[in-house]
């Protein structure tokens, strides 16, 4: 069995990953549109790294049968840095209920911890899919254990300095499907 690694927890910025080697970094975003929208983390990334957003719109135009829930688009977005996109949000906006889709998203974090695994890389992430998706970090973050820790991933989940990490509401537990 492979010794498990416990998620490192710490301020800072995501797009500014620590450490060396390949490191991968993981955003959630939604399976409308391949445009990264003007406000949370895809579009920090966007920002950082125009180039990602780009490859993946040419990406979801010339394959709509492979942007859905679920998929994955890795990039690289400079030198040992990786992006790893996964589609894990339905539609975006203003919603009732969560946005986050938690099977899409344990699909999507197999296929980044596979990609993972075979290129030595580590994890890193905001609270993906607990912002703008509407969901519970409480279960995002047992998705991370079971698909990215139990193959002994190194995954360090970022807070941004001044930011308290986004509050459960009592909806966030009832999107599973």
């Amino acid at each position: 069995a492979t010794a498990r690694k416990p998620i490192a927890y710490v301020r800072g910025n995501a797009l500014a990953p620590r450490g060396r080697g390949t490191r991968i970094v993981v955003q959630v975003v939604n399976d409308r549109t391949p445009n990264w929208g003007g406000r949370g983390f895809a579009q920090a990334v966007r920002a950082a790294w125009p180039h990602v957003q780009e490859d993946f719109r040419e990406w979801a135009h010339a394959r709509p049968r492979d942007f859905r829930l679920g998929a994955v688009r890795i990039v690289e977005a400079s030198k040992e840095i990786e992006v790893a996109t996964i589609v894990a949000q339905k539609g975006y906006g203003d919603s009732v209920g969560p946005r986050i889709r938690y099977a899409a998203l344990r699909q999507g974090l197999e296929l980044v911890a596979r990609h993972a695994v075979a290129t030595g890389g580590t994890l890193h992430m905001p609270r993906i899919g607990a912002g703008h998706a509407g969901g519970s970090w409480h279960v995002v973050e047992e998705l991370v254990r079971s698909t990215c820790l139990r193959r002994g991933l190194a995954v360090t989940v970022y807070d941004l300095p001044g930011k308290e990490p986004p509050a459960e509401s009592p909806q966030s537990q009832l999107s599973f499907d």
